[in-house]
């Protein structure tokens, strides 16, 4: 049986994409991601999300609906809306019963283009740290456009290097 769309109410087709079963509405090219599949496509493929976001264009303009008038194709309930990877500025809609995902028309090429901003951050940042470690400076505290994770290890890590010389 085929899946209803969140925003057009219309049969969804279901296509096999990089083997993922996944669902798409041939009006609005909104795509349904069933709990998992997701977050699998961004970790094995994240560029890919790109060429399914391109694959598939919508009928019309659609206009945007907000999350509580949408319900999950699978079980009804309504979808909630919210940010990917919680810092990212793309907002989705989640079913918090069965935890599928939808997406709308580009919001995959947005959250492809997040990833990659957060790797190339995060390789600079380490890059950063790892220069001022090799030649013997101290890190300064973690700056707002680093990635905090690597540069509050190294900065810990460089003041205990500093304190354990001081001994």
């Amino acid at each position: 049986m085929a899946l209803s769309c969140p925003v057009c109410c219309v049969d969804m087709t279901g296509i096999d994409f990089l083997g993922l079963k996944l669902d798409v509405c041939p009006q609005c090219a909104g795509i349904w991601f069933d709990d998992g599949e997701l977050t699998a496509l961004a970790k094995g493929a994240p560029e890919m999300m790109m060429t399914l976001d391109d694959r598939f264009k919508p009928g019309f303009e659609i206009l945007n609906q907000p999350a509580h008038s949408k319900t999950c194709p699978r079980c009804e309930a309504r979808l909630e809306s919210f940010r990917y990877q919680y810092s990212s500025p793309v907002e989705i809609d989640s079913c918090s019963v069965c935890n599928g995902v939808f997406v709308e028309d580009q919001e995959l090429t947005s959250i492809q283009d997040f990833i990659d901003h957060e790797s190339s951050v995060q390789v600079t940042a380490a890059m950063k740290a790892r220069a001022h470690i090799s030649e013997g400076e101290p890190v300064d505290a973690p700056e707002e456009d680093l990635n905090k994770s690597v540069s509050t290890l190294l900065y810990a890590l460089s003041h205990w290097r500093d304190k354990k010389e001081t001994k």
